[in-house]
């Protein structure tokens, strides 16, 4: 993809997907400071992010849905990339 003078690029490297599996966080209710923190923590990786078209100012936005969904038995690959989708109130959590 063509990139503009200056632009910045988040370069990750590694080896792949490791077989080594987590459970999937339950990420609901935080902001994408706290969920990018937990999803360090877990040794995962913020995937795509979909904002709400209510959503002016990120930084007020708090996750309501996210895939793939947490669970009691739902683990995924250490590496591996979580969707976050970002509204304004928690009054839409799942």
């Amino acid at each position: 993809q063509e990139l503009y003078y200056g632009t910045t690029v988040d370069l990750v490297v590694g080896r792949g997907l490791s077989h080594k599996r987590v459970a999937v966080p339950d990420l609901s209710g935080l902001s994408r400071s706290e969920a990018n923190v937990a999803l360090k923590l877990a040794s995962l990786n913020i995937g795509i992010e979909y904002f709400d078209n209510e959503v002016v100012d990120s930084s007020l936005a708090v996750i309501y849905r996210q895939y793939p969904v947490s669970g009691v038995s739902k683990t995924i690959s250490i590496g591996s990339y979580i969707d976050l989708y970002f509204g304004l109130t928690k009054d839409r959590l799942e």
